[in-house]
């Protein structure tokens, strides 16, 4: 249906029941309005690049039917020309998204090259940084992000954490490469984002070195370490919570489980017939089965019963126990060293290589990939551990023996003490 548009004509057009109803101006090609059910809307349609192309103009009544085909004649020249209105409008918005917005589209969309989720320790990294190194950022257009505000302000955040300050500033960068990768130009495939102001740390040899941590807990220490534990674990002044967080670092004394899969570990993940305790989706992303040894068992025994989900439950809304802060600076006191809850399976590994445990099975034991040479020479099975059960006991009874080794000491020296006064 073709007509000359004019308000008049278009006031008498009649509304559809349902769907849509195009009816096109004799006078200006291209130019049209379409009815619905409850709406007039001038339109504009032409060919772009090879393209059917369609643009809103306006709604009859906000928009004047002249003041309409004035705005479609300089539409519809434009389209001719090869330009894309949607594609300016798309950049306008583009160019307004802030730094929230991206990195939200971020944790949600971004995929690994696996094709994987971002595990949610990453997505709380992500969401951390936001709101604390970029805090003043946050609501700003990425795009107003430059190369000097970058390099200023991880100088700053440097002076208080250099590995704080890498990890904030990869997490941009990564935020940064994946939003222009994902709205490069339609026509060219070019981008449509400057290139990534992070760049300026590198091209500046900013970036700080930060070395790979060794900390763990002395050797000598660990038997000392384990008595104190269980010594606050029975102690009858102990809160629930505090005896389940010891509890809770003593399995990962034992097992070199990571603190973020031990702390929310539930009962579904035990199977006790079997002595196993099983990650359906670690930082690996293979599923793995551990063994457990006898003194890991008995701190699960003494667990059930108090939470019918989770293993080791907390006073937070998620129903587990989060970071064993005021615990780890009583274990760094008794050891004179400080560490973390991460350094407990540095210290396992340590354990390990003194019990004589070979390399690739503490790699393993660890839930670390291994290469595949090494371990199809030793051990083709890397997600079901069950048969180096003997190798966790041996770790477990290294670490009970130490302890012994530990009161033996203490008595020794009380009952020297006692001596010397009597004498």
């Amino acid at each position: 249906m073709t007509v000359k548009l004019t308000k008049k004509v278009v006031n008498r057009l009649s509304f559809p029941d349902k769907g849509q109803v195009l009816v096109w101006d004799k006078a200006l090609s291209g130019f049209g309005v379409r009815l619905t059910p409850s709406r007039k809307t001038y339109i504009v349609q032409a060919r772009v690049n090879g393209k059917t192309r369609r643009f809103t103009v306006g709604v009859h009544g906000v928009i004047a039917a002249d003041a309409a085909r004035e705005k479609a004649l300089r539409l519809l020249g434009e389209m001719a020309e090869g330009k894309d209105p949607g594609e300016g409008k798309r950049k306008k918005v583009l160019s307004s998204l802030t730094l929230r917005q991206v990195a939200d589209a971020y944790i949600e969309g971004k995929r690994t090259k696996k094709g994987h989720l971002l595990k949610q320790a990453s997505k709380n990294d992500i969401d951390r940084h936001v709101k604390t190194t970029f805090s003043d950022w946050e609501d700003k257009p990425l795009v107003s992000i430059d190369r000097h505000m970058v390099l200023k302000r991880y100088q700053q955040a440097s002076a208080a954490s250099e590995a704080q300050a890498n990890q904030a500033f990869r997490i941009l960068r990564a935020i940064w490469n994946w939003q222009r990768n994902n709205t490069k130009d339609k026509k060219s495939g070019n981008p449509t984002m400057p290139e990534n102001p992070c760049a300026a740390i590198t091209d500046s040899n900013g970036w700080a070195y930060v070395p790979s941590r060794d900390r763990a807990i002395p050797l000598y220490k660990i038997g000392s370490v384990w008595n104190h534990l269980e010594a606050l674990r029975s102690d009858p002044g102990q809160t629930t919570v505090g005896q389940t967080m010891i509890a809770a670092v003593q399995f990962a004394m034992l097992t070199g489980g990571r603190w973020g899969e031990i702390a929310p570990l539930t009962w579904k993940q035990i199977d006790f017939d079997a002595a196993t305790w099983t990650l359906p989706d670690p930082k690996n992303r293979r599923k793995i089965t551990f063994p457990l040894s006898r003194q890991a068992l008995a701190i699960l025994h003494d667990q059930a019963g108090k939470h019918d989900t989770f293993i080791f439950p907390g006073r937070g809304k998620d129903g587990h126990i989060h970071r064993p802060t005021r615990l780890m600076k009583k274990i760094a006191d008794d050891c004179g060293v400080t560490v973390s809850p991460h350094d407990l399976r540095r210290t396992f590994n340590a354990i390990a290589e003194d019990c004589g445990v070979e390399f690739w099975k503490q790699k393993v034991l660890l839930g670390h990939t291994v290469a595949a040479d090494v371990t199809l020479n030793n051990y083709k099975q890397t997600n079901d551990l069950t048969r180096l059960a003997p190798d966790a006991q041996k770790i477990a009874d290294w670490i009970e023996r130490k302890a012994v080794e530990s009161r033996n000491k203490v008595v020794d020296m009380q009952q020297a003490r006692e001596a010397a006064n009597n004498g």
